[in-house]
Order: C-alpha cells, then structure tokens, then sequence
C-alpha cells in the first residue's frame, strides 16, 4: 500500500513544507518512503508520528543532506527505509538550505 506525500512541490531555502496526514495501519510493520530531489539545494526528511492527529511525536531525521546527486545510483533517487515511533497518522517534514528543492515523495507500508 503506498501514497503520494509530495507531488513535484518546490521547497525553498530555508523553508519548511509538510505533507498531508497518512494514515497509518497495525497489521503493516515495513514503511519506507522514496524521494526524487532535483535543484541545487539540500533536503533534511523528517518523520513525525500521532496518535490523535494533533500531538506530533519527532521520530528524527530520516535523511539529512539529500539532493540531485544522492541515492545509490547519484540521481537524486533512493528509497529509506523507517523505523517509526507507535501511532495512528505519519507525516513528512522537507527542510531546505543551500538553495531551492523540488521534491516528489511516495510512502509505503506493507
């Protein structure tokens, strides 16, 4: 089961965007999210999980200093897989500097 977090959104300098709220199911226990970075920036991913869908709980960074040179093959792809803290709803935090992101994300469980 996967979704779309960000479709192609720009992040810019110094900005934080936030995805939507992803539901979140017991019986799956593998997450992971893939991104595609283009741009000269740098993302930092965050994770942040809840319960009640209004106290966020920080699960740290997830990737920190990615772009349109990361991932296994230095194409600004790659897949990252979470260990989460227990909860209901997940959400992605993208925090940019150096210079402007595009980011599209898809989250998965299974």
């Amino acid at each position: 089961m996967w979704c779309q977090a960000f479709k192609a959104i720009t992040v810019a300098n110094g900005e934080t965007e936030v995805s939507r709220d992803i539901m979140l199911y017991d019986h799956m226990d593998v997450h992971a999210f893939e991104y595609t970075i283009t741009g000269s920036g740098t993302l930092d991913i965050s994770v942040e999980t809840s319960i009640s869908g209004v106290n966020w709980i920080d699960n740290g960074i997830k990737a920190s200093g990615v772009g349109a040179t990361s991932g296994p093959s230095s194409d600004g792809n790659d897949i990252v897989p979470l260990s989460l803290k227990p909860g209901d709803v997940l959400r992605i935090k993208c925090t940019a500097s150096g210079d402007n992101v595009i980011v599209s994300m898809y989250f998965t469980q299974k």
